[in-house]
Order: C-alpha cells, then structure tokens, then sequence
C-alpha cells in the first residue's frame, strides 16, 4: 500500500503542468461564454443558409425580370451562365404551374440527373439540396424556379474541424498550451523560493561553514547559503533555477560516479 502510494504521488503532475492546463480552461471557457453571449464566432449552418437564399432570391428576381421580356432564347443563356459561373448551383429551371419546363440549366456531370440533360429537378443524391421559389402573375401562382445546391462534399469530421467554435478551441489547446508552458517554466524557474522561507531557516544555513545548496528533483537551485559562494569566484553568480550539472567549475571537482556525489 505504501509503495502503490507513492507511485501515485510520483506519477502526480508539477505545478508547471498543473498551471498550464488550468490556464488553457479559463481561455476556452472565456471564449464559449463570449462566443453563447455575444456571438463572436458565426455559425457556418446559419451563413449557409442565408447565402443560399439570397442566391436562390437573386435568381428568381432575375428570372422574372427576364419572363417578363418574353425572350426564351436570352433566359436560356442566362440560366447556362449562372450554372456555368456558379460551381454551387448544381442545375437550375425555370417551371410552369402545369408542369411544362420554360427553360433549364444543368452540369453534365450532375448526380442523378437523366442522359442528355434533359431534366434540371430531380430527387437529390450526394448531399445535395433543392430549393423552390414560386413565381407569381397578376392572375395568381405562375410557377417556380427550382434550383439544385450542392452541399459541402467534405467528411463529416473534416466539417466539424472547420467550425469556429471548434477550430479555435483546437488553437487555444495547442497554441495555448505551448505559450503557457514555456512563459509558466520560465517564470517558475526563476520565483526565489527563499521568500517562502523563514529568515531563521535561511540564518542557519548561513552559519553553516561547509557550501550547502537545496535543490529540485531535477537538479536544479532552491536555495544557496553565504558558505556557497565563497567556493569558487563565479559561485556568487548561480541564481535560483540553476542546474547545478550546468556549472563546469563545480562538475570537474564532483568525479563521474554520481553515486559518490555529496
């Protein structure tokens, strides 16, 4: 029991690491609450709505405009442009109440769509969506524009990795935690331990004639009495957070069987 104890305690993270996370979870945290209060990240779902049904409400105004000149053979053209020029507009036709195509545009290579191209509506496949703005007469319904959208073709994880939310979150971890960590090592190396410490500790270190130096489990200067520097002129210069191993003065003199070390 005591060993698995000590394991456990062994396997525990430093405060380093511990510090790090925590400031990686306030930055996430801060940005969903911006983001579920103010809506700084957009909502790819929402734009793509929007951007569908301004297009789809475009189309329709200029389909009517064109019904309206009475020139099949101009609204021909436009409609083959619009399918030409816009990659997300699958196919395009322009439909009477009774059911009779006015005038279609499709790409040759639509899903589904029936030899020749003969068709521009038909049932979506591959992630595809339609839309139908109903056309209007004095008289009443005249028709529809229907149009065929193709949807993002991505993997749907690939999609999900593309949201805001989770792009910046994603960021912040990575970035977060490599900025974090290095600036939180640095600073923690550098903390003079000894303000923690009782002035009468530290005078009874001082008074010790032999050079006495506390250390971390990684080697490095928690502490240094006035004995210390007196061993070696550039002794006075090693600060808190220094590794020991890292002082070729203080090496030469140790020999290389460590377990001999003091």
């Amino acid at each position: 029991m005591k060993s698995l104890r000590h394991r456990l305690k062994l396997q525990r993270p430093g405060p380093w690491l511990q510090m790090t996370t925590a400031l990686v979870g306030l930055c996430g945290t801060l940005v969903l609450l911006a983001d579920m209060f103010f809506g700084v990240l957009p909502d790819p779902a929402v734009q793509e709505r929007r951007w569908r049904q301004k297009t789809a409400e475009g189309i329709a105004v200029h389909v009517a405009v064109l019904l309206q000149a009475n020139n099949p053979t101009l609204l021909k053209r436009t409609l083959d442009a619009l399918v030409e020029q816009t990659p997300e507009v699958q196919s395009v036709a322009v439909r009477r109440s009774d059911g009779r195509v006015i005038a279609q545009a499709s790409r040759a290579a639509a899903p589904g769509a029936p030899a020749g191209g003969t068709a521009a509506w038909f049932a979506p496949r591959n992630g595809q969506d339609q839309l139908k703005l109903p056309l209007l007469s004095d008289a009443g319904p005249w028709g529809a524009v229907e149009l065929s959208l193709v949807a993002d073709q991505r993997p749907w994880w690939l999609a999900f990795l593309r949201q805001p939310l989770v792009s910046t979150l994603l960021f912040i971890s990575l970035a977060g935690s490599l900025v974090f960590g290095l600036y939180l090592r640095r600073v923690l190396q550098h903390l003079d331990p000894a303000s923690a410490i009782p002035e009468r500790v530290q005078n009874a270190f001082d008074v010790m004639a032999e050079g006495v130096a506390v250390l971390d489990d990684r080697g490095r200067v928690l502490l240094l009495n006035k004995a210390f520097g007196k061993l070696h002129p550039q002794a006075h210069k090693v600060s808190t957070g220094t590794a020991l191993s890292a002082l070729p003065w203080l090496v030469q003199g140790l020999g290389a069987d460590e377990r001999e070390h003091p």
